[in-house]
């Protein structure tokens, strides 16, 4: 092998290895960023991310084996939804029966109102 050879090859491998430590360093700060969007320290170690991880899945989504933050979110905002909107039924109906309660209560009171005529000049004439 000639010197220029041997050259051009150390010169690939010194690029070969920067590309390397630069693919390092690039997954090391998406490692790092992912962890903290997901609640995590750099430092925490990935048997305690995945057991956190376990832990939530099954307290918020179920099955840890299909299961993501993502679709946690999904099913916990859609909940949310299907929930708001019984809430603004029940507010509804609520409503409505306070309506028909008052109805109700203004009847009732119609009916135990009684109108007297009577003449105060008869009335003290009588006696």
């Amino acid at each position: 092998m000639r010197s220029s050879d041997a050259k051009a090859n150390v010169a690939e491998l010194q690029k070969q290895l920067q590309d390397a430590k630069g693919s390092e360093s690039k997954a090391k700060d998406e490692n790092t960023t992912f962890r903290q969007m997901m609640g995590f320290g750099e430092a925490d170690n990935a048997d305690d991310v995945k057991k956190a991880f376990d832990d939530d899945i099954k307290k918020f989504g179920g099955d840890p084996s299909s299961g993501s933050y993502r679709n946690v979110l999904d099913a916990v905002y859609k909940a949310k939804e299907e929930t708001e909107g019984r809430e603004s039924a029940a507010k509804e109906q609520v409503k409505q029966l306070k309506d028909s309660l008052l109805a109700v209560e203004g009847a009732k009171e119609k009916q135990r109102t009684y109108t007297i005529n009577f003449n105060l000049k008869a009335k003290r004439l009588l006696g």
